[in-house]
């Protein structure tokens, strides 16, 4: 049950695929895969309160997309594996045994997630998509522990600093090739195979992309940009690593594993879809800030028109209340020498004024209480008859 890695001289004395509790089998890939479930949902949950939207809404869309990516997952693997289990359905839907395929298990999720938006008519499928997808490589990262415990994803044979040595005898016979055989060494009496860790290798890189993920959906252009993101650099990963493992399935009629057949088509779509849509979505974006720029200009032509506007019509109010002004001054001063002409022709007796005189007076004073508003518009009115005439 020992794993040793010769050149870095470490040893883990007890690596178990199972143990028991309450007479019950537990699997350490199976306890792996609740520990990805758990941190999954809350890392949904987190980052859509940070988004500002509905937690419960994008958690039933990671459940939706968790019973999709097992259906899927097992649905692939019987597929590609239909001579081993011979019409068997009891067999076909017991997990328990293992076998699941990874590209059934995206598939799967993505439909069940699409589904769920669409029936729901509340969440968006792009940005459901971008949420769901940091938790599910994170979760990958973790999952592939699983083949550590179980002694699978073995990569090919090697000596070098990474090799790690594993027993034969708890290896599956179908994963040990011809040049493992042929290179056994021995540890403490024990026969064991010398193999590339690539199971750390894309545990590391699943890590590290979920943290790309995480950081480059700052920036993204459109909603679903993460999910394409991933497809490309997902299908690189997977697909590479599926190459050199020794147990990948094959896809039929080519000869290559399966998941290196569907990984590179789909790297090439995801990047075609990732460049095409951020173009798109740029000259959008352009010809919609060039529009707001023009209504801006507009704006500040049109407030500017305003304000000259006001500022002629300020400047040609003061000018006509200035014109009002000396007119109703000029008035005045003719209607005052007027009245003085009156009162010099009556006799020097001033004991009461005369009819005329005291007319006189009621008209200098009338004109002088005549506010300089009512002036400015007797004023106006007269330039504009005079303009029309």
């Amino acid at each position: 049950m020992a794993i040793h890695f010769p050149k870095l001289k470490l040893t883990f004395s007890y690596v178990p695929r199972s143990f028991m509790v309450l007479g019950q089998e537990i699997t350490v890939e199976g306890i792996l895969i609740a520990l990805m479930l758990l941190i999954g949902f809350l890392a949904v949950r987190r980052s859509a309160r940070k988004k500002g939207l509905d937690p419960n809404l994008y958690l039933g869309a990671a459940l939706c997309a968790v019973i999709g990516g097992f259906a899927g997952a097992r649905a692939v693997y019987v597929f590609l594996k239909s001579d081993s289990f011979a019409g068997n359905v009891i067999r076909m839907l017991n997990v328990r045994t293992g076998g699941l395929n990874f590209y059934g298990a995206l598939l799967g999720g993505v439909v069940g997630a699409w589904l769920f938006c669409v029936f729901s008519s509340k969440a968006s499928v792009g940005q459901a998509m971008d949420i769901l997808v940091g938790p599910f490589v994170a979760g990958e990262a973790i999952v592939r522990w699983g083949d550590f415990f179980n002694r699978e994803g073995l990569g090919p044979y090697t000596d070098s600093f990474a090799a790690m040595a594993l027993p034969l005898s708890t290896v599956r016979s179908s994963q040990v090739t011809d040049v493992m055989r042929q290179n056994l060494v021995d540890i403490r009496g024990v026969s064991h195979i010398q193999v590339f860790p690539l199971f750390l290798v894309e545990s590391l890189l699943c890590l590290a992309l979920a943290i790309y993920l995480a950081v480059r959906s700052r920036a993204n252009r459109f909603k679903g940009e993460s999910l394409w993101r991933y497809l490309f650099w997902g299908s690189l990963i997977v697909g590479g690593c599926a190459y050199f493992r020794t147990d990948s399935l094959m896809a039929p009629e080519i000869g290559i594993p399966f998941n290196t057949a569907v990984a590179v088509p789909l790297a090439v779509v995801a990047l075609m879809a990732v460049l095409i849509t951020r173009s798109l979505t740029k000259k959008r974006e352009d010809v919609k800030k060039a529009r707001n720029e023009r209504y801006r200009r507009e704006d500040a032509m049109r407030a500017e028109e305003e304000r000259r506007q006001r500022e002629r019509e300020r400047t040609r109010r003061e000018d006509l209340e200035e014109r009002a002004l000396k007119i109703r001054n000029a008035r005045y001063q003719a209607e005052a020498e007027r009245s003085a002409a009156a009162d010099a022709e009556q006799e020097p007796s001033r004991t009461a004024p005369s009819p005329k005189s005291a007319d006189s007076l009621k008209s200098v004073d009338s004109f002088k209480s005549m506010d300089i508003e009512t002036l400015w518009r007797e004023t106006k009115g007269a330039e504009d008859s005079g303009k029309q005439s």
